[in-house]
């Protein structure tokens, strides 16, 4: 019966994985960071695309208007 319970306390060991240094500490470390970096940056990127669309509309729509 022993043998049998000391069997099942090593499977159960083998079995239970453990988040080391890397993956349990670094990795989600530096993702927060670069998350936190992206969503910074988001705003910047999307106003300059807005920027940029809205020169071209308006250089769209003013050489239509004068062509014509």
């Amino acid at each position: 019966m022993n043998l049998l319970n000391d069997s099942l306390v090593l499977l159960l060991k083998n079995r239970i994985k453990k988040l080391g240094t890397f993956a349990g500490v670094f990795t989600p470390s530096v993702l927060t960071i670069l998350g936190i970096i992206q969503f910074m940056h988001l705003g910047y990127v999307v106003g300059a695309v807005d920027t940029l669309l809205a020169n071209d509309i308006q250089y769209s729509i003013f050489h239509f208007c004068i062509d014509v």
